[in-house]
Formats: structure tokens, sequence, C-alpha cells
């Protein structure tokens, strides 16, 4: 087959890995396998396949590129030993299984690298999960934004990587300022400010004493309940910390990006306070697609799991896959994503 002529569509993934499955045993053992996913095929074996609907795309990249694959690596498995990631197709499910998915997603572990997690022992997600997608199954294989791919995700896990910085002040008369925080986003390349953020007392503390917090990149997640102190941004105006304004609502910190360098576009903040405003719960999509579910099965996305608000349903990139056997063909069906 002619694999070189062969384009997929998906994502590459960083996997955190338990001491059981550690490719080498002893601290020299890698704690992280890169895999790339794929979810889509546009080209395969030199014959082009957009305009065929997503089964026939997948049926493609498992018969002749996953198939062969795997049959190498049985009869000679050196032939993938110096591979810096192994080629999965990404997992994909009936929509009549999201309770099932919903149930797996439970928060991670304090000091994880990620938020959720899907812990399903018979498929375990290594590398995270915040949301549902849902790919129409007839369409078109089309790059760019498909109008009618969606991705659904509670609102508490609808989250935004800002920039924080740091404003200095003096407050009660004290000698020495002190300092309060700011979140910034990007804005035509340069960071702005945009809006204060009120810490926990110990994330306060944490943050204070870092030496490189203006460098670092913070995601947030929008409550509602969150009680967010603010104070006039201009110095000039108010140079002092001495007159607070306590808000209903605002930004909660939830941990270091120490991967980006970059805080989200203003454009994706607007669209993501707008989802959060506008959300649809989970209970109200199964209610929608007709699916029964208890409230056992909701797992993380459960209402008073969430903690605040909805979920919201917004048109993505066409990057994420969907699951072969379609309910029907005018339903989207969902992707754990």
């Amino acid at each position: 087959a002619q694999l070189d002529a062969t384009l997929l569509d998906g994502e590459l993934v960083v996997d955190s890995l338990t001491s059981a499955k550690r490719a080498q045993p002893g601290d020299d053992a890698p704690a992280t396998k890169m895999r790339f996913l794929a979810y889509d095929a546009c080209h395969v074996a030199g014959k082009p396949c957009c305009d065929e609907p997503i089964n026939v795309r997948l049926m493609r990249l498992r018969r002749d590129v996953l198939g062969p694959r795997y049959a190498l690596s049985v009869e000679k498995p050196e032939s993938f030993a110096d591979d810096p990631f192994t080629v999965e197709q990404k997992d994909f499910f009936d929509l009549r299984q999201l309770p099932h998915i919903f149930s797996r997603v439970q928060s991670a572990p304090p000091g994880s690298s990620i938020l959720y997690a899907y812990n399903d022992p018979l498929r375990p997600l290594s590398h995270g999960n915040d949301g549902i997608i849902f790919t129409p199954v007839r369409d078109p294989y089309r790059p760019y934004t498909c109008p009618a791919l969606l991705k659904w995700k509670p609102s508490n896990m609808n989250s935004v990587d800002f920039k924080l910085m740091t404003k200095w002040r003096r407050k009660d008369g004290l000698p020495k300022a002190q300092p309060r925080f700011v979140l910034c986003v990007s804005e035509n390349g340069l960071h702005q400010m945009y809006t204060w953020i009120t810490f926990s007392e110990e994330d306060f503390e944490r943050f204070a004493s870092d030496a490189k917090r203006d460098s670092r990149i913070l995601e947030c997640v929008y409550d509602p309940d969150w009680q967010t102190v603010e104070y006039d941004p201009n110095d000039s105006r108010e140079n002092t910390w001495d007159f607070p304004r306590v808000k209903q609502g605002g930004w909660r910190f939830e941990r270091i990006r120490e991967d980006k360098k970059m805080a989200n576009d203003i454009r994706v903040v607007k669209s993501v306070e707008s989802s959060v405003r506008d959300g649809v719960t989970a209970p109200e999509l199964l209610s929608t697609l007709r699916i029964p579910a208890t409230a056992s099965e909701l797992g993380a996305f459960a209402p008073q799991a969430e903690g605040h608000g909805g979920a919201a349903l917004s048109a993505q990139p066409q990057q994420p896959p969907a699951p072969v056997a379609p309910t029907s063909a005018s339903v989207p069906a969902p992707q754990n994503e």
C-alpha cells in the first residue's frame, strides 16, 4: 500500500504512565508516552476519501493504515522501536453510550497535570478529558471550522488560559507596597489587562512569593459563586488598596500551564464567557436527545459536580472523530474527548 500517499487528521497527545505501564523497569523508565490519535482520514494509500461518510473514512484508516502497522509490529517488533510516538484510532461511541461516558469522567487527583480523567477500566484515557464531541456521520470531511461539528462541555470545564500580572500599591497606610493580581488576555499579539482575580489564601501566598509569577500562564474557570475583589485599574486615580469592591462571580484559578507562553486571545475568552452564560447541562442534553440516565451516571457532568451554570454547544474546527454506527443519519454522534 502507498502509505506515503496518506493524510490523516488527528492529535498528538502525551499520556502519563503509571509505573505498571512504563516501558522499562527502574528509575530510568519513561513517565510519559506520546500517541498520535487519528480521528479522520483525508487520503489513504493514494486514494482520496474526504467525500466519503465518516464510517468509510475510518474503515480505510483501520484497513490500510492501522491493520498493516499492527501486522508488522507482530512480525517485526523492532520496526517501530525508534518511533517517537504510536499511531492509533481515537475512541468514538454511539449516542446511546453517552450515560456510560459521563459516568466514567471524574475529577483528577490533586496535584495531577490534568483536571478531569476518563476512568474506564476497559479503555483508560491518560491525557485528560473535558467534554464530548458530536460529529455528523454522513457529512464529508472539510478543513477549518465545520458548523455541524459540535463540542459540549460543562461550564466548570470551560477554561481559559490567562497571563498573570502583579500590581503593587500600599494598603492601610503601610509603608511597604502589597501585591494584587490581574489576568491578561492576548490581543493583536500583545498581553492586555482583562480582569481582576481573587485567589484562595493559599494560592495568594504562593504567587506573592513566586519570582516568576508575571510570566505564568494560569488556567482558570468562571465561577458565578466565586467572590472577586476588584479595584480601579488606573493607578493615578486610585493608588492604594483601601477601596475594594466585591463582585459576585469571577475567574477561579485551577492550575499553572507550564506548556504555554501566551494567554488565550480575547475572542476566545469572550466566546467562553458566552458559552458559560448560555450553557446546557448534562441532564438537559440527555433529555433533548431522549436518552434516559440516572444521576449516578452523570459523573463529573452532574449539575452538582459542575458547581455552576451549564455547558455549551459551539462550532469547532473539524478535528475529533465520530462513531462508525450512527443511530440516525440526521443526529450527530458523540466522541469522548
